[in-house]
């Protein structure tokens, strides 16, 4: 997928569109809780993947094409987040595009629940480069559950990208793309046999995959970072941020205080991972984005100096 190109003032009719009206912008949601359409759409069904994948494809619109993930908890303890975080989602392409960070990204959204517990445990669209993507979240349908056990299903969306991803970046470049897993919880140790196969059909492997496998095999392919926003039940929970920076690494677990401005923190930390963001990039910046973005500067510098010492030309994340 990946095909269309992002028309800003299209998408900016449809936000006015839906404010003048008060259109919800979950309108699955609203219908599933209407009791006029199923849980899941078949739409974002892992289960019903095309050849079992999804994919981001170069085409003669898009010759360079990246792929970047966002998953979104939309779990109970988010509370309010979900809502707030999707009604900015939209502009990502939009911010990405004008900062120049990537020339063809196709963004994939996604959201999480509980793998253990919930009816929906993940939800995904396809890559794309159009309002397509937009379109997808409106798909979405906030289950607003949770397991109580302080752990959420981000290792099936690890699995997802690892298992279930094609794209002719890697393949065709061996250039990473992007993940975004945005929560407030810790992860499941492991993708279970039973648990991939009611989310994705017909495979059910012989034993589980630990959730330091799924990191190990999503970094080889994709630039994984996790973001903790404010407003949530537990993002200021004791030892939530070690247990991301130590699967993770320095530079790759993101706290951002306001979470309406997402777009801005997901594309600012593709630019300086891609090394493409300006020097005044961050210059005119929120505090909030500041403080977020702290992180993935100091190791972006960390990477500069190692770069120097060995006399590399470039310094990338």
């Amino acid at each position: 997928m990946g095909g269309g190109n992002w028309n800003n003032d299209f998408y900016e009719e449809r936000e006015r569109v839906r404010k003048e009206t008060n259109a919800p912008v979950f309108t699955h949601d609203v219908d599933v809780r209407a009791g006029r359409a199923t849980a899941l759409h078949e739409l974002l069904d892992p289960s019903k993947f095309r050849n079992g994948m999804r994919e981001a494809r170069d085409s003669a619109e898009h010759p360079n094409s990246r792929p970047v993930i966002v998953g979104l908890d939309v779990t109970g303890s988010m509370r309010q987040v979900p809502h707030i975080v999707q009604k900015n989602l939209g502009k990502l392409m939009t911010t990405v595009l004008t900062g120049g960070y990537l020339p063809d990204p196709q963004i994939c959204f996604a959201a999480i629940g509980d793998s253990h517990t919930d009816n929906v445990p993940l939800q995904v669209g396809q890559f794309e480069s159009g309002l397509q993507m937009e379109d997808d979240l409106t798909r979405v349908y906030i289950e607003g559950n949770g397991g109580g056990t302080g752990e959420e299903g981000y290792e099936m969306l690890l699995y997802f990208a690892t298992r279930h991803t094609a794209t002719d970046a890697w393949e065709k470049r061996k250039q990473k793309g992007y993940l975004f897993l945005t929560g407030d919880e810790f992860a499941y140790p492991e993708a279970t046999p039973e648990i991939i196969h009611r989310i994705f059909g017909g495979e059910r492997p012989s034993k589980g995959v630990p959730l330091q496998q799924l990191v190990k095999d999503a970094q080889e392919r994709y630039h994984v970072f996790f973001i903790i926003p404010s407003g949530t039940m537990h993002a200021s929970e004791a030892g939530l941020y070690n247990f991301w920076n130590e699967l993770l690494g320095d530079g790759h677990v993101l706290r951002l205080q306001d979470p309406s401005q997402i777009c801005d923190l997901i594309a600012l930390t593709i630019g300086l991972t891609e090394g493409t963001a300006k020097a005044g990039a961050i210059e005119g910046l929120s505090p909030a984005i500041k403080e977020a973005i702290d992180p993935v500067l100091g190791a972006t510098k960390s990477k500069v100096a190692d770069a120097k010492k060995s006399g590399s030309k470039t310094a990338r994340l």
